[in-house]
């Protein structure tokens, strides 16, 4: 028994979804532990890729570690038998695995024996909410970051704090997740942002808190980003006030790194806070026209809703199959065959919330037959101007699509879409 070990318990990391019949990411890929808290680490979960595959991060308490080990042990009396726990006057002292002894040498070899055949603990390690801090389906993570020194100033006074988890994937892409307690102490977590960093696996990740930076490593190149680079991906207020790093400025209409001057909401409790800042655009267009909306996301994987109000304030959802709108692969609108029926005012939505709102107006009297002919000359000349602005930015894709992409050569565009298992 000299040459066995004489301590060596385990227990299972249970990073799971639940329900009545629970989803389990089996597949431990890196674990990160800050060097400021002893109290707590983190991991990233994956499971088999020859089934339903995905990934999870998962947050363990050191606490919820230690009450396993001094809990039940588990046992399989038999090879066909149920795998139960070892009641209590079976467990011989000194309690196998703790450090009551000196030197394990002089175990009895009651204990020894036990522990050759019990190392397994009858209780799980659950991570510390009911779900995973985050979980998506076809992705694998390979690496994991937390920053969980993140302190937010709300109204009132009141300040929260933030965890925020960079996972990297292996198609080198790298997830940022926020993740809070509401008002009841409950755990509440958001996808913030996806970085697409290159095309290799990332296989290092480290947090410089002196510089502020997120530093990834590949097999053939590390960059450094600062940790509020993501404000400047953030086309609209809504996405922009959910990042803990980032605010909105109403005056300059963009994102930036947050100060208490910029308004800022990553919980979502302030109600229509970008609705109050936001300006609706003036959108002028000619009767029978085409006209296209934008609809300004950093995350193109959120579901869109258009709404349009018309005239006498009714509200409708849009649908491309109307015949009057289609939808683009950048989430925008296009209005064909503009007519009174049209005009008015269109919403982007995203969760409820208004990411870019228009108010169109469509012009009837540039459809009536002119009455002077230096209408007719007039609007004779702005149709000139029109096409020669389209001749001269057909002639300049036309060069810059020669310089970028020589005949020999040959591009492929690969879309990645990510959506959570339920």
């Amino acid at each position: 028994m000299l040459q066995n070990w004489a301590t060596f318990l385990k227990a299972r990391l249970n990073c799971s979804i639940s329900g009545d019949f629970p989803f389990f990411f089996n597949e431990i890929q890196d674990v990160y532990k800050p060097s400021y808290d002893d109290t707590i680490f983190h991991a990233v979960f994956s499971t088999n890729q020859n089934g339903l595959h995905g990934s999870a991060i998962c947050s363990f308490q050191l606490d919820d570690i230690q009450k396993v080990f001094e809990g039940k042990f588990k046992e399989q009396a038999t090879s066909t038998s149920m795998w139960l726990p070892v009641p209590s006057a079976k467990v011989p002292e000194p309690r196998p695995g703790s450090c009551s002894v000196k030197d394990t040498r002089e175990l009895p070899d009651t204990v020894l024996n036990f522990i050759r055949k019990h190392p397994l603990m009858h209780h799980n390690v659950h991570h510390d909410n009911s779900e995973p801090a985050f979980f998506v389906k076809d992705v694998s993570f390979t690496k994991v970051v937390v920053d969980n020194e993140v302190t937010i100033s709300h109204y009132g006074g009141k300040s929260q704090d933030y965890t925020i988890y960079y996972a990297g994937t292996s198609d080198g892409k790298v997830y940022k997740v926020s993740r809070w307690r509401n008002s009841k102490g409950q755990y509440q977590s958001k996808l913030l942002d996806i970085l697409d960093i290159t095309n290799e696996p990332i296989r290092a990740m480290e947090i410089s808190r002196p510089l502020k930076t997120l530093i990834i490593a590949t097999d053939s190149l590390i960059k450094q980003l600062p940790l509020t680079s993501t404000c400047k991906t953030y086309s609209n207020c809504v996405e922009c006030v959910q990042d803990p790093h980032c605010g909105w400025n109403r005056e300059e209409g963009r994102c930036s790194a947050y100060t208490q001057y910029l308004i800022q909401d990553p919980r979502g409790d302030v109600e229509g806070i970008c609705e109050a800042s936001m300006n609706r655009k003036k959108v002028q267009a000619n009767f029978g026209s085409a006209v296209h909306l934008e609809c300004p996301l950093g995350n193109k994987d959120q579901e869109v809703q258009w709404y349009h109000y018309n005239l006498d304030g009714r509200r409708r959802h849009v649908q491309a199959k109307e015949g009057k709108f289609v939808l683009t692969q950048e989430q925008g609108l296009v209005l064909i065959g503009l007519g009174e029926p049209e005009a008015g005012q269109y919403d982007c939505r995203v969760n409820h919330e208004t990411i870019a709102s228009y108010r169109v107006h469509v012009d009837y009297q540039r459809c009536t037959t002119p009455e002077k002919s230096g209408d007719y000359h007039k609007a004779y000349t702005e149709w000139c101007n029109e096409f020669q602005k389209y001749r001269n930015a057909l002639q300049t894709w036309e060069e810059q699509k020669q310089q970028s992409c020589p005949p020999s050569s040959s591009v492929q565009s690969t879309s990645f879409q990510s959506n959570p298992f339920f």
